[in-house]
Formats: structure tokens, C-alpha cells, sequence
């Protein structure tokens, strides 16, 4: 139950980063307009035309539309406050001492924890009956 819930709620963040939601209300609010338009106008490429031109826009696509630019906004101002670079010259650099091992002893290159070969197996010869 815990894999399916984490699994779901993966999904859900993977299609909000993806602005998902947002696609679905664009177009929930275009074919609306073009529903709107066609009972006032009786003519489908006009009410097309008013759809898509972009100066009969509706409620729908006024929201999406700041939706978008704040998110826009969000996404420039983050990029400028992680820009900040810092100059090589000002860390200051020490040298790295690396101390004596603290493991005793040497550790042997035959030394192994699992055997390495096979032992072989005898193969009677075939028999013809």
C-alpha cells in the first residue's frame, strides 16, 4: 500500500513539474470557446478564428495565462540568485596531508574468500550398446 501511495504521489509531482494541469485547462477553456462561439456565430471557422486569435479570451485562459508568467518568473528569478559564482581567488586553498594508514599489516594479492576454480569431474567414456 506504501509503494502505491509513493508511486502515485511520484506521478502527481512528475505531471505538476510538467505544468499538466494547466495544458488540461487550456483546453477544457478552448472547447468551451469554440462551444460559446458557434451558438453565437452558427459559422465553425469563425468561431475557430475567435478561439485562437487571442482577443476573445475567456476566464479559462486569462488564468492559465498568469499561471504560466508567474511560473515563467519564478523560474528566472531562481536561475538569477543561483548564478552567483564565486572567484577561485578568494578560497583559500591549504594543502591536503594525507596521514599514515591505520590498517595493520599488508594485505596479500592471493589472498582470496571464495575459491577460484573448479574441481574437475570425471566423464566415463560413452558406451555402445
Amino acid at each position: 500500500m506504501l509503494r502505491k501511495t509513493c508511486i502515485l504521489l511520484s506521478l502527481l509531482a512528475a505531471l505538476t513539474a510538467a505544468r499538466l494541469p494547466l495544458g488540461f485547462v487550456q483546453l477544457g477553456s478552448w472547447s468551451g470557446m469554440f462551444l460559446d462561439y458557434v451558438e453565437q456565430t452558427g459559422s465553425v471557422p469563425v468561431s475557430l478564428a475567435w478561439t485562437f486569435d487571442g482577443d476573445h479570451r475567456c476566464g479559462g485562459c486569462v488564468y492559465v495565462g498568469e499561471a504560466t508568467a508567474n511560473a515563467e518568473d519564478q523560474e528566472k528569478s531562481a536561475t538569477v540568485e543561483t548564478s552567483l559564482k564565486i572567484p577561485f581567488a578568494l578560497l583559500d586553498l591549504q594543502i591536503v596531508v594525507v596521514g599514515p594508514s591505520k590498517v595493520l599489516g599488508d594485505l596479500s594479492e592471493e589472498f582470496c574468500l571464495l575459491p577460484l576454480s573448479v574441481p574437475e569431474t570425471s566423464v566415463p567414456p560413452p558406451r555402445i550398446s
